[in-house]
């Protein structure tokens, strides 16, 4: 009880300095022996158990040096240390995890994994490494709470990364929400003060940071989570040059769509010619393949087709003419 004691006063004596963060690792760490203990009191309701009072007082002195320990560090990567130490310890509590249990605790464990989106090639790995080990009815019983030890550890890595993952796509789905409206705000300045290569060029912004958005992912493993945000800066790049590059064309009246002329809309443009400028900006930053298709299927060169002459109407002659 004394030893208690001396912890609670060095907690109380701690908060002065880094209140909130000592109070939330010492709640941590208390949280991590109060899982093993509720295991410990489940495996002692079974009878015939292998539980031996030495085993369950040598794990809680472990929490109790672990806790001194972290009250006594002075950095946050020796609190960072004892912390992840005392996940270990608590992950031991598959050792004395009822037989019974097993299945029932692994399942469980895969299930919520999968419910946080971790990619499905990493489960079944783990399924076929860990899972199947816990139900074959041939291993012994050391085996298969070792392979559910390997299942925690798996378990509260991932419910890490989840943690966050998810508060980095959080940020980061805001702040280009933001950037997109502030951006489509500037279109419609431009449109208004019909400032046709400001308000292109602020399109092919805008649907660059919309395909993004669009694109999101779920879920990330670590590896495609390092390079994400490179390819995520490559394709708002590729999408605005990709929309200059179209705003060039339709500038120099290489290409056309329908009857309009865009080289004289750069020069003398109209609210309403104005807005399909702007679309048009959007779909070429929105993908950089649309500039392909468009060109394919909508645009028409104008060497081939009069200013009178529409694609369908072509297209009608040309059937005529077999």
């Amino acid at each position: 009880m004394s030893d208690w004691l001396e912890v609670e006063e060095r907690v109380a004596y701690r908060k002065t300095s880094r209140p909130d963060e000592l109070e939330d690792q010492v709640a941590i760490l208390r949280g991590y022996r109060a899982t093993y203990l509720s295991v410990v009191e489940r495996a002692r309701a079974v009878p015939g158990s292998d539980i031996t009072p030495a085993l369950v007082l040598r794990t809680l002195n472990r929490f109790e040096a672990l806790e001194r320990e972290l009250l006594e560090a002075t950095t946050e990567d020796a609190q960072d240390n004892i912390l992840e130490r005392a996940e270990e310890v608590e992950q031991s509590r598959a050792y004395i995890q009822p037989e019974a249990e097993l299945v029932a605790e692994s399942t469980t464990l895969i299930a919520d994994m999968a419910d946080w989106g971790v990619p499905k090639p990493v489960l079944q790995a783990i399924t076929n490494d860990q899972l199947n080990v816990i139900k074959s009815a041939g291993a012994d019983l050391h085996k298969k709470r070792a392979a559910l030890n390997k299942l925690y550890q798996y378990y509260d890595a991932w419910e890490a990364h989840v943690r966050d993952y998810e508060s980095w796509a959080t940020r980061t789905t805001w702040f280009l929400g933001a950037l997109l409206i502030a951006t489509a705000a500037g279109c419609v300045c431009a449109v208004y003060q019909t400032e046709p290569l400001v308000g292109f060029a602020l399109a092919g912004l805008a649907g660059a940071m919309l395909s993004v958005l669009h694109k999101f992912p779920p879920m990330l493993g670590w590896g495609q989570w390092a390079s994400y945000t490179p390819r995520m800066l490559g394709r708002i790049t590729t999408g605005v040059v990709t929309s200059l590059a179209g705003g060039a064309l339709l500038s120099t009246d290489v290409i056309r769509v329908g009857h309009e002329d865009f080289k004289l809309l750069f020069e003398t443009p109209d609210t309403m010619k104005m807005l399909l400028l702007v679309g048009l900006g959007i779909v070429f930053g929105f993908s950089e393949r649309a500039f392909v298709q468009f060109q394919n299927l909508v645009f028409t060169p104008k060497d081939e087709t009069s200013k009178d002459e529409t694609p369908k109407d072509k297209k009608t002659k040309e059937g005529e003419s077999e």
